[in-house]
C-alpha cells in the first residue's frame, strides 16, 4: 500500500549498538605474565574466545616470535577474521572444553599460560576445572572483569572458583583506560585434584547458604505493616479489626470485651454524657 510504504520510509532507525573492543592498556595487563616469561623459555600460550584479536596482537608482540599461540574460537566468522588478521596463529575452531584435547592433538604436554576473553556464562560448566588441569605447573591464567559488575553474582562464582582451582589468585588495579573500566584476575598454582574438589564443594555450600540468607532477610523486609499490625493484635487479644488506608474516615471499634466498649455502655446505661455530665437527649421526647 502507498500509504504504507510512505509510514515506513519516513521512520528514522538508529544504527545497532558497536561494541568497543578492549584498549590497549587492558591487553597489555592481560599478557603482563607472558611478558615475564625468560627469552629461554619457549612458551605455549593459549587464547580462548579471542573473537577479532583484541589480546591476540599483544601476544604476538609479547612473543616475539617464539613459542606456540594456539587461538580456540567456536564461532566461525569471528574464526575467520582472526585467521586473516594473524595468519601465524594456530584457530582451531571448537569449545574452550575441548582445551586438554587440543594440546594432546599437537602433542603439547601443558600450556605456560591461557588469556581468556570469555563471557561469564562460559564458566557454568567445569571449564576452570579443565583449564586448571591443562596449565603447567608455573603457568598462569588470566581474565578480565568489569568492575560495575565485579558484585554481580556469576562474577562472585568467578572468583570463588579460582580460588578453590588456584594457590594464588590476585586482583589488579582498575584499568580505567578501558572502555568500560576493567580488573584483570591473574590465577597461578594449580591446587591437585584432592584439594581442589573439597574446596570447590565448600565454596558452592557457601554461596548457597548465603543465597538462601539473602532470600531470607529479603521476604522479612517486604512484610507489609498491615501482616505487622494484624500479627501484634492477635498476640495482644483485643480483636480491634484491621486498617483500611485507602479510606478517609474510618474509625476502628473493637469488641465488645474491650475496656473502651465497656465504659461507652456503662455511660449509655446511666444517661450522663461523655463531655460536662449533661444527660444525653431522649430519642423520643
Amino acid at each position: 500500500m502507498p500509504g504504507c510504504s510512505c509510514a515506513s520510509s519516513s521512520v528514522r532507525r538508529s544504527p545497532p549498538p558497536r561494541v568497543l573492543p578492549s584498549s590497549p592498556a587492558l591487553a597489555a595487563a592481560m599478557t603482563a605474565p607472558i611478558a615475564a616469561m625468560a627469552e629461554s623459555v619457549v612458551p605455549v600460550v593459549v587464547e580462548l574466545g579471542p573473537g577479532t584479536g583484541a589480546f591476540t596482537g599483544a601476544i604476538r608482540r609479547q612473543l616475539a616470535g617464539r613459542g606456540r599461540h594456539l587461538a580456540i574460537e567456536l564461532s566461525d566468522v569471528m574464526a575467520d577474521v582472526l585467521t586473516a588478521r594473524y595468519p601465524e596463529v594456530d584457530v582451531v575452531r571448537t569449545d574452550a572444553n575441548d582445551l586438554c584435547q587440543v594440546l594432546a592433538d599437537r602433542d603439547l604436554p601443558a600450556a605456560d599460560a591461557v588469556v581468556s576473553g570469555l563471557p561469564w556464562a562460559a564458566y557454568s560448566g567445569p571449564l576452570i576445572r579443565t583449564i586448571a588441569g591443562s596449565l603447567a605447573p608455573n603457568g598462569t591464567f588470566t581474565q578480565f572483569a568489569y568492575t560495575w559488575s565485579r558484585w554481580a553474582p556469576p562474577a562472585r562464582r568467578l572468583l570463588a572458583g579460582l580460588r578453590a582451582a588456584f594457590d594464588e589468585v590476585e586482583v589488579s588495579r582498575t584499568v580505567w583506560r578501558n572502555v568500560p573500566p576493567a580488573v584483570v584476575y591473574l590465577a597461578r598454582g594449580v591446587r591437585s585434584l584432592d584439594h581442589r574438589r573439597p574446596a570447590l564443594r565448600s565454596a558452592r555450600g557457601a554461596a548457597r547458604t548465603g543465597r538462601v540468607a539473602a532470600r531470607r532477610r529479603l521476604a522479612d523486609s517486604r512484610v507489609r505493616p498491615a501482616h505487622r499490625r494484624r500479627a501484634a493484635r492477635r498476640e495482644r487479644g483485643d480483636g480491634a479489626r484491621a486498617f483500611r488506608p485507602g479510606r478517609r474516615f474510618f474509625f476502628r471499634f473493637r469488641s465488645r470485651s474491650s475496656p473502651r466498649w465497656s465504659r461507652l455502655r456503662s455511660v449509655a446505661s446511666t444517661g450522663i454524657g461523655a463531655a460536662g455530665g449533661r444527660p444525653l437527649p431522649d430519642p423520643g421526647g
